[in-house]
């Protein structure tokens, strides 16, 4: 009996082993997961940004299985690794509310070095104390086995299958469906578990007691969050970012994954009206087109109010919307008023795939997907603008919106791509701020006519009025010694980010 007894002891102790290898895993990568996402409205979506990200925690894990494997030599290698899970719950759990605050500081670093500084605060710590569990947790299961690669070869494989679930929770679970705050607070749950495991092989109760503080720690900051203005009328996280629509007097935005600016600006009362920001400006486009009604397709719809006004002023304009984010549809549709238009389709689709599998012709492509540093790059390349000159009608005209806040740094490069594409390419200024519009015609036309077309040609009043100003700023612009960015080769990530202004 007490040889039975034993033999189920050892069974529930080499279990318990596993499952801190296993919970150590799976807190690296859903905090992996977590902190980059954490970091994109701060520092963008780029190659960079996620290179920085990977690059902290491949550090970290290098610097904690060489700790783990010292300290699991010695005679404290429990207690050491109670104190690291512990460490790392308390990480996970104040990272979304104490220490996103600490971003701010780090944004005038810019894209890399910001990036980089940001991964540290936000990763270094957690990723090496998790880290120090798979040396660990071998040196226990070779104490309980006997078997040196057997021990290594269960531990590290417990652990990589936790880095599996904690990816797949972290990608396709949590943060769709709960947000950034409860996520991190399902992370600290999962460490939090393994380190009440360990104290209890150690018959550390008091630290039973302090995992379970942690983890109530979590929930209280996650359950009592900051109060949201009443100006927020939505905010809620999305597959591909953060979806915030404030009220501002008159004004409803929309903020999609950047903290500082809005996506899309449209009057409250009037959604079809003249916004004096960036969006009227791509009224000028159907008047370019000179078609009574119009066939358009807008790549990036955001709250759709460019959509909104075309439908204003041409309402037998036939209308195409295209948003890889189910969540801003949804929100064009219910806050921003897309669901009263009976000429607009809208899909949820990527800008790209959309272009090169869509076999309609349109008058009028409308492109609002460029913005500095938060530009996804495979819309920005001479593929993507070849693509899209095949899904324009002759006489047809495309108009992008560039938010450049380095300019000319993302607008050069923009234009210098979309000239592989198009015989004509030029170059206008929004009505407000920073923004620019490239203007792009499937065939040769002269600056003159663009101007002849804008000045006089037939159109409402408000779309008039926009053609004109726009009329006034339209121009050639050399773009010579700016690069080409194909799939192959492209910086555009990078380019115009408001950190390096």
């Amino acid at each position: 009996m007490g040889g039975e007894r034993a033999a189920v002891s050892a069974r529930v102790a080499l279990g318990m082993t596993l499952f801190v290898a296993f919970a150590a895993g799976f807190g690296v990568m859903m905090l992996e997961m977590l902190g980059g996402r954490l970091m994109t409205p701060f520092f963008g979506t780029s190659v960079y940004q996620w290179g920085a990200t990977i690059g902290v925690v491949l550090t970290a894990l290098s610097v904690g299985y060489w700790w783990g494997g010292r300290l699991g030599d010695g005679p404290h290698a429990g207690q050491s690794l109670l104190a690291a899970l512990l460490v790392a719950a308390l990480w996970a759990a104040l990272t979304p509310r104490l220490l996103t605050p600490l971003l701010w500081g780090l944004r005038p670093l810019g894209p890399i070095v910001g990036a980089l500084a940001g991964s540290m605060l936000v990763l270094a710590v957690p990723a090496g104390c998790l880290a120090m569990a798979s040396p660990i947790c071998a040196r226990a299961v070779f104490d309980d086995l006997g078997k040196a690669a057997t021990a290594a070869g269960l531990a590290y494989a417990w652990g990589s299958i936790g880095s599996i679930g904690g990816t797949a929770v972290a990608s396709f679970v949590m943060v769709p469906l709960a947000g950034l705050a409860w996520s991190y607070t399902a992370a600290t749950a999962v460490i939090a578990i393994a380190a009440t495991l360990q104290a209890l092989r150690l018959r550390r109760y008091d630290l039973v007691v302090g995992a379970a503080g942690i983890l109530g720690l979590s929930l209280l900051l996650t359950a009592f969050p900051d109060q949201r203005p009443a100006s927020v009328v939505h905010d809620t996280e999305s597959p591909y970012g953060r979806v915030t629509v404030v009220d501002q007097g008159d004004l409803r935005f929309l903020f999609a994954s950047d903290i500082d600016h809005y996506q899309t600006a449209m009057r409250r009362d009037d959604g079809g009206a003249l916004t004096l920001r960036y969006h009227d400006m791509l009224l000028a486009a159907p008047v370019l087109a000179g078609r009574p009604a119009p066939r358009v397709l807008m790549l990036g719809v955001g709250g759709g109010t460019s959509l909104r006004q075309i439908a204003a002023n041409w309402p037998d304009a036939a209308l195409v919307g295209v948003d890889i984010d189910p969540e801003i549809l949804d929100v064009a549709r219910t806050l921003f008023g897309l669901s009263t238009l009976t000429n607009l389709r809208l899909a949820e689709r990527d800008a790209r795939l959309w272009v090169e599998q869509d076999a309609a012709i349109y008058d009028v492509i409308l492109v609002d997907l460029y913005r500095g540093g938060q530009m996804p790059f495979h819309v920005g390349t001479a593929e993507f603008f070849q693509a899209v000159a095949r899904r324009l009608a002759p006489g047809g005209v495309v108009m992008a919106n560039v938010l450049d806040h380095d300019f000319p740094a993302l607008t050069g490069a923009l234009v210098a791509t979309a000239r592989t594409a198009f015989p004509t390419v030029l170059l206008a200024d929004a009505l407000t701020g920073r923004n620019k519009a490239l203007v792009a015609f499937r065939e040769a036309v002269t600056l003159d006519e663009v101007r002849r077309r804008l000045s006089e040609t037939a159109a409402p009043p408000d779309a008039a009025g926009v053609a004109a100003e726009v009329a006034e700023t339209v121009r050639e612009w050399d773009s010579r010694s700016f690069p080409v960015l194909t799939d192959d080769w492209s910086d555009g990530e990078f380019r115009g980010s408001v950190a390096v202004n």
